[in-house]
């Protein structure tokens, strides 16, 4: 429990450093990348995008719940949910806080954290903690790292909105983590 406590800290104060300076204007785009790819892959790296929105993770985390229940692991199946609506509120109202604009322009809605990015790190930590097949694990963290990629190349984020996401993405899981541990003690 103390590891998830304290991974729960690091990666906060991560965060809060990053609210920092992505906030101050000197810094506020120091981490814009610009990745200009391939014609012929554009269309993929957008179905990327479609397939990992946030609605639809929320989908996906409910049809995992569905599924646990199925197994009778009932519990687990409320921490899926809960873990994942903490990770998305959490960070709805940082977008609100920070109001960072996406690196290009005319795009609705605010940039800092990426909603995709923490959808996909939460369940990806949810699935990596739920499934043991070390082949799984593999391609769950490749697909999560397709989709921190897709960001950057359809040049929707900033690199920093990613790794705001991975944070609280990481804070949330541990916390729920340390509760599920106080819980069976």
């Amino acid at each position: 429990m103390v590891w998830w406590c304290l991974l729960a800290i690091v990666t906060a104060v991560l965060l809060g450093v990053l609210c920092r300076y992505v906030t101050s204007r000197p810094l506020a785009n120091w981490d814009r990348i610009d990745i200009q790819p391939n014609q012929r892959w554009q269309a993929g790296w957008r179905l990327l995008a479609r397939v990992t929105d946030p609605l639809l993770m929320a989908g996906y985390d409910v049809l995992l719940a569905v599924g646990l229940c199925w197994q009778g692991r009932f519990a687990q199946a409320v921490w899926v949910v809960l873990t994942l609506a903490v990770a998305d509120s959490l960070g709805i109202l940082l977008k609100h806080l920070v109001r960072r604009s996406r690196p290009s322009a005319g795009r609705a809605h605010y940039s800092f954290p990426s909603g995709h990015v923490l959808g996909a790190t939460v369940m990806a930590l949810m699935l990596l903690t739920i499934f043991a097949n070390p082949w799984l694990r593999l391609l769950i963290i490749l697909l999560g790292l397709l989709i921190a990629l897709s960001r950057l190349v359809l040049n929707v984020h900033y690199l920093s909105d990613l790794l705001a996401a991975i944070c609280l993405a990481t804070c949330v899981f541990s916390l729920s983590q340390a509760v599920i541990y106080l819980m069976s003690v």
